[in-house]
């Protein structure tokens, strides 16, 4: 592999993180393998994009240690003497792990998503959510160049295409996505399910992410339910939200994927890193924000649903919202400030 332009990833999916920090590293290393340059994924749960990867000749190395370990940095190190930068997505990955990268002698990048460390290392820090702030990163290296917002937001390169489609807004809203994530978010699948069960002539499709450990409890719970399909993990998520009027969703990457589509989604958060994207975009107007998932009431959940079903107005608002905050061409953005 040669030096010049060479890139390694190192990031993880699983039950407990999901699997956002994969998607969104992939759509960064497919940007960069555009512009010429060779990748490679180190990290442990990305076996279910093993063929997206393989497709785009990105070279898919399984971590044997754990993450965010001493072996885990030594380990990732070692393999940094072969590229010319590295890029770092999990919340695992601290202080003294991008320091022993930065020691490699590699460019170094952090993806985060909430500022929580006493200092990063990074030669560039991106957080592509909408309250990212240079507030956030006080604590960096003084030459670390920042990209912030939803101008850097990690889109998969299968989004491209879509990027002139526009979307039609029905006077009634019955097609409703339930998407919660990658990970393990059974009660919440369930929960919406219930609240969309008395919906007037609902198609509802259920997508449920490839580390999800239950998904027998959903299968339960649609049992008899004609109106309710299930779907697996897709790599064509653009047409599943496409077909969709609304979407229930986490506050996590598909936020933003959904934006991009201009589709009118109602969040369940689900994780404490997905408050800020859920406030930020209820705030913005392109989704409505139901709040943590155990203080949502089934009722309630199933009366704003049916609210935005029956107002074409406020659909059409958050569909235009969502397509001025994500424009799609973030990882192009992001793979030439790495690459210059």
């Amino acid at each position: 592999m040669s030096m010049k332009k060479s890139l390694l990833i190192r990031t993880d999916a699983g039950p407990e993180i999901g699997i956002g920090h994969v998607t969104r590293c992939f759509a960064l290393g497919y940007a960069w393998r555009e512009r010429g340059g060779d990748a490679i994924f180190f990290g442990t749960g990305c076996e279910f994009m093993a063929e997206s990867m393989r497709q785009a000749g990105i070279r898919l190395i399984r971590a044997e240690t754990a993450p965010g370990s001493g072996e885990d940095a030594a380990a990732t190190a070692e393999l940094c003497r072969n590229v010319s930068c590295a890029v770092l997505d999990g919340y695992h990955f601290g202080s003294g792990f991008q320091e022993r990268i930065r020691s490699a002698g590699v460019r170094l990048a952090v993806i985060d998503d909430y500022g929580h460390l006493d200092h990063y290392a990074a030669d560039i820090i991106l957080n592509q959510n909408c309250y990212a702030s240079e507030e956030l990163y006080r604590a960096r290296a003084p030459s670390a160049q920042l990209l912030l917002g939803t101008e850097y937001a990690l889109l998969r390169p299968v989004f491209s295409s879509w990027s002139s489609w526009e979307r039609e807004i029905p006077e009634t809203a019955r097609k409703v996505l339930i998407t919660l994530g990658g990970g393990n978010a059974g009660g919440a699948y369930v929960k919406a399910v219930r609240a969309l069960s008395d919906m007037d002539n609902p198609y509802v499709r259920i997508l449920i992410g490839p580390v999800h450990p239950d998904r027998s409890s959903v299968e339960k719970e649609i049992a008899g339910k004609k109106e309710f399909q299930i779907h697996g993990y897709t790599e064509d998520m653009p047409s599943l939200l496409a077909w969709a009027d609304i979407a229930v969703t986490a506050g996590g990457s598909t936020c933003w994927e959904a934006a991009f589509m201009g589709l009118p989604s109602v969040l369940i958060v689900l994780a404490d890193n997905q408050e800020r994207i859920a406030d930020c975009l209820d705030r913005i107007g392109a989704a409505i924000n139901l709040g943590c998932e155990a203080g949502i009431r089934e009722e309630n959940m199933s009366r704003i649903i049916k609210e935005l079903a029956c107002s074409r107005e406020s659909r059409t608002r958050m569909s235009r919202l969502g397509r001025e905050t994500v424009d799609g061409r973030g990882a192009a953005r992001a793979a030439e400030r790495l690459l210059n």
